[in-house]
């Protein structure tokens, strides 16, 4: 059933209803044909994801047809519980941004309890009609109760599919295929046309991933070698970070083809997916060798908060010390160890070419040591990259802290304060992402790009992540792996040790 021929009015007329499709057959658009036909004077939509680059995507979509704001909501589902609980809790009563993940669940305990409550639900039947979930698999059994209990007083349609359920580390996730959506299958529908590829030209690509789908659902093994719309490039152990001796070696065909991708001369968006989502040095290694490549970052990833506990609350050498570990985190920053001790002090410089150099920075250095503020740190993180010529290569980070320094110093208030209020304000506007960046599954559902280059694909933890990673392109894949062959039965990350996987279930995936 293609999106023409799906029944909106069932759809959005039952109690509840289900949408199953894969990646890039439509859901998201279903949508926003919902929201085109579905108008209300008093009452709007509401609709949950769990990502901020899903919520980019819908309101890109949105844009495009051009529908009143006025008759819809868009949050992430753990937004959308944060603000119902804190209209009426405290927040005192919550832990404080530090650990999103206990403030949520705090959170969540909360909601629940407020959804019981009749005048709670009268405000919410009052201001919504509808609530529709995209990428339901990807919800916990917690979630799910709370979506549960909206549903008592309010119409609840959902949309998902389980090859695409890979935040299972999040609590237990839902199946969609058991007794608990027995009332949600009564009218459930099916998208069967790759719109994401027969839109952009490349029906033949959609329809070879479509193979490799049903191959990687049945437990089955992939030979790359095999689609010839996909192109493949055999890798070798740490060929992604390979350094010439001289100009007259060779890279790796994938050191080249990255290069080729991420010049200038290629106008077209690039998304590089990495399958490590538990260790970000690789990706932010990636970036120190390669011009051109951002990196899409968790919207809490703990560099921000880290950052900004060390500013508040050092001073001295410890400030600038810091201050040198932002730099080298954020940017290709290396050549600062030839100027600046690990503690801080300066390194003792005697060659007469280095001098002036050096007198900059000790004046630089001594300003803020004598009288630290939020003006002067930007002030020094500023002058520093400017007289060392540094690169940055963290945008998101980086800028970000730029402004917390900047706000914090024009509206007088602290540095943690500012940090929140950015947050905050990313979660509710949001930002697109467009370009050439780097991410990781956990950080890239949701999206699509032109060209898709998934690397070291012998790596990811199981089929679901390889499936994500390769459909999110509409024209181009390039898939580099050590082997041609995949197997669906890859080794499964530990839940405790994925910093990326933990934010995007919160509130994740930045934007641009």
């Amino acid at each position: 059933m293609d999106r023409a021929e799906l029944d909106i009015h069932l759809f959005m007329d039952s109690n509840k209803s289900m949408i199953i499709a894969p990646a890039g057959y439509g859901k998201t658009h279903t949508i926003v044909d919902c929201l085109e036909k579905f108008q209300f004077e008093d009452k709007k939509i509401l609709i949950l994801t769990h990502t901020h680059a899903g919520i980019a995507s819908i309101k890109t979509k949105i844009a495009d047809r051009n529908i009143d704001p006025k008759i819809y909501e868009i949050n992430t589902i753990c937004s959308f519980t944060l603000n119902l609980t804190l209209a009426y809790v405290p927040a005192s009563l919550l832990p404080d941004d530090s650990d999103m993940n206990k403030k949520y669940q705090k959170a969540q305990g909360f909601a629940r309890q407020l959804l019981a409550a009749k005048p709670i639900k009268s405000v919410l039947q009052a201001k919504y009609a509808h609530i529709i979930v995209d990428e339901y698999q990807d919800c916990n059994t917690s979630q799910h109760q709370l979506i549960d209990l909206l549903g008592q007083f309010i119409k609840v349609h959902i949309l998902g599919d389980h090859m695409q359920g890979i935040f299972g580390f999040n609590g237990t996730p839902v199946d969609l295929n058991s007794s608990t959506f027995d009332d949600y299958r009564v009218h459930i529908q099916t998208l069967n046309i790759p719109w994401r590829w027969n839109n952009a030209g490349a029906k033949e690509l959609g329809e070879e991933i479509h193979k490799i789908r049903n191959l990687l659902e049945g437990q089955q093994q992939i030979d790359l070698y095999q689609y010839k719309h996909i192109q493949f490039v055999k890798t070798h152990r740490n060929d992604l970070y390979w350094h010439g001796k001289s100009k007259s070696d060779t890279p790796p065909e994938i050191i080249t083809l990255l290069r080729h991708y991420l010049s200038d001369k290629h106008k077209g968006n690039v998304l590089i997916i990495h399958p490590l989502s538990f260790n970000k040095d690789s990706r932010v290694s990636l970036t120190k060798n390669l011009y051109n490549l951002g990196i899409l970052e968790s919207i809490d990833d703990s560099d921000f908060y880290d950052t900004v506990n060390e500013f508040e609350n050092k001073s001295g050498n410890d400030l600038i010390a810091s201050i040198k570990k932002f730099l080298q985190n954020t940017c290709a920053a290396s050549v600062l160890s030839d100027w600046l001790h690990e503690d801080g002090s300066l390194v003792n410089v005697r060659k007469e070419g280095k001098l002036s150099t050096f007198m900059k920075i000790k004046g630089i250095v001594e300003s803020l040591q004598s009288q630290k503020s939020a003006s002067l740190i930007l002030s020094t993180i500023s002058q520093l990259k400017q007289l060392l010529n540094i690169r940055i290569v963290r945008n998101d980070v980086y800028y970000t802290i730029q402004r917390v320094l900047i706000d914090a110093d024009r509206r007088n208030i602290s540095l943690r304060e500012s940090l929140k209020h950015n947050r905050d304000a990313v979660r509710r506007i949001g930002r697109s992402i467009t370009g050439k960046y780097i991410g990781t599954t956990l950080l890239t559902k949701g999206l699509e790009c032109e060209t898709v280059i998934v690397l070291n694909a012998h790596q990811f933890p199981d089929e679901k992540h390889l499936y994500v990673a390769l459909s999110r392109c509409s024209k181009k894949l390039i898939v580099a792996s050590e082997s041609a062959i995949l197997p669906p039965n890859h080794k499964k990350q530990e839940k405790a040790t994925a910093p990326d996987a933990v934010q995007p279930s919160l509130f994740s995936d930045l934007d641009y």
